[in-house]
């Protein structure tokens, strides 16, 4: 392994432990558990591109092949977004 990809592993290995810890300090927050929900899909949603573009090595593809795969990722946290809002209303069927 080059030295400089283990550079890059190490620096992603921090971000994504820093992120981590950030998520479990999120519970403390004095806000609303939506909110809470929001920042912890936003961390995971972040470090799940950081695996996929330094661990599976994504970051070296082709712009299309990124972008066909990175661009559902966003859209699972809108659809998400979509679903938490739907759920106070308990629409009866």
């Amino acid at each position: 392994m080059e030295n400089n990809h283990k550079k890059t592993y190490i620096i992603n290995a921090i971000w994504l432990a820093v992120l981590t810890v950030i998520e479990v300090g999120v519970v403390e927050l004095p806000i609303p558990k939506s909110g809470q929900v929001i920042l912890l899909f936003a961390f995971a949603i972040t470090k799940i591109m950081l695996v996929a573009l330094v661990y599976m090595h994504l970051r070296y593809e082709t712009k299309f092949l990124r972008r066909a795969l990175l661009i559902p990722i966003p859209l699972a946290l809108y659809f998400a977004f979509g679903v938490m809002y739907d759920i106070p209303f308990r629409w009866v069927g």
